[in-house]
């Protein structure tokens, strides 16, 4: 029993760690974009690299991770794990549900308060999907898909933590890709995605997150079986 108190506390602080690290390189990567504006060195740079080095044949599938790589992969994901995981999986779909809500509040909030204008807006480069509406930072893409994958860093094999992540970087890539993110709004949203996850982590390993886990953890699949029979 000590063993295990001790494992958590560990984790506490480790995960802590990393939050407050992800969050200091994110506050430094927002001030940045802020003080330099969006079109600076870094994202001019790199942006105009990017859109003039499209391949022809890949531009289908860059396309397809721009807009399906988010919502069409992660919810159906998150959804097989929370009703039919177990153990560790299970719980970190509970992690993951967290991590999208704190994603989502942050980010929308954070984009309406920096107001950073899309690169199409300086540039007549072609864009590969239709123009989106709203602010540039964070990428909201980048954002969900980080938190989803960090999420699970410490609860599934390291295989497939590496797999997920490989997704993530596909669709954060896809959006400066296809003409509709700088390249500073995938990083920054890559760096708050997972300390969004890491705070997540912390809040579902709480006692509080614990106390909820085990009420609503019923409603899945396998729990609901195991409490019928």
């Amino acid at each position: 029993m000590e063993g295990i108190f001790i494992q958590l506390a560990r984790r506490d602080k480790s995960t802590l760690s990393a939050f407050s690290i992800l969050i200091i390189v994110f506050a430094l990567i927002t001030a940045y974009v802020k003080i330099a504006g969006p079109n600076n060195v870094v994202n001019g740079t790199l942006y105009v690299i990017t859109v003039t080095s499209r391949i022809a044949y890949l531009n289908s599938t860059m396309v397809a991770f721009a807009e399906y790589g988010r919502e069409y992969f992660w919810i159906p994901l998150v959804a097989l794990m929370w009703f039919f995981g177990r153990g560790k999986v299970k719980f970190a779909a509970y992690v993951m549900i967290i991590a999208f809500i704190l994603s989502i509040v942050s980010g929308e909030t954070l984009k309406t308060v920096l107001a950073v204008p899309r690169p199409f807006h300086f540039y007549t480069y072609s864009l590969l999907v239709s123009a989106p509406h709203d602010f540039s930072y964070p990428s909201g893409h980048a954002l969900i898909v980080w938190a989803g994958a960090s999420s699970t860093f410490y609860y599934l094999r390291k295989r497939y933590v590496y797999l997920l992540s490989i997704e993530a970087a596909l669709v954060s890539f896809s959006r400066v890709y296809v003409g509709v993110h700088w390249p500073l709004d995938v990083i920054g949203g890559a760096v708050l995605g997972a300390s969004m996850a890491m705070l997540a982590v912390y809040i579902a390993e709480s006692g509080f997150g614990s106390k909820v886990y085990d009420k609503v953890r019923v409603l899945s699949f396998r729990d609901r079986q195991a409490h019928t029979i």
